[in-house]
């Protein structure tokens, strides 16, 4: 670390104050506090847990347990994907800070069915051998919220119309997800 931040770790002296330490203030302590400040945040953003937005667009999505693609597709919010033979995928969302549950975020592969950028949407939530849909909904990406309610954590699906950026948020009531407010 010394190596890295040098001015970080050095006595009080008039190196300090000729450091090539961007000017922020007249002292090493005022130094040293914006510093202090700026790596407490990058840990709280980093320790804030897991992806803060996933969308029907990312890399990673891959093909995940026939037991969690088939509670989507054993769904009626599914029929009307069936007839085009679209394939299941997606990744974990931390939406719980405990272990026993693990949810997924779910879409249809290679756009299948979708309209222009807006895809269909699943979260499932399991726990042992209970997996269940929490949300049905169609959007763009899943922003995950601080707030949690019942053990999940507050969600924004967010997506496009006619060029203009709509958002809606949806708080756990301890069985799915419901819609609380738009966002325009």
């Amino acid at each position: 670390m010394r190596r890295i931040l040098p001015w970080l770790t050095q006595r009080r002296s008039r190196q300090c104050e000729k450091s090539d330490m961007p000017s922020i203030g007249k002292n090493c302590s005022t130094k040293k506090n914006f510093v202090r400040i700026l790596l407490e945040l990058g840990a709280i953003f980093c320790l804030s847990g897991g992806a803060l937005a996933v969308t029907v667009e990312d890399e990673g999505l891959h093909k995940l347990s026939d037991a969690i693609s088939l509670v989507v597709s054993n769904d009626k919010s599914f029929d009307s994907f069936k007839g085009n033979s679209c394939e299941i995928i997606g990744e974990k969302i931390d939406l719980t800070d405990t272990r026993a549950v693990t949810t997924y975020f779910l879409t249809t592969a290679n756009a299948c069915g979708w309209g222009a950028a807006l895809g269909p949407i699943w979260l499932v939530r399991s726990s042992g051998r209970d997996n269940s849909i929490v949300l049905s909904a169609g959007g763009y990406s899943v922003s995950v919220m601080s707030v949690a309610k019942y053990g999940m954590r507050d969600i924004r699906i967010g997506g496009a119309t006619a060029g203009h950026p709509v958002a809606s948020v949806y708080g756990f009531n301890g069985s799915v997800y419901r819609k609380i407010n738009d966002r325009k």
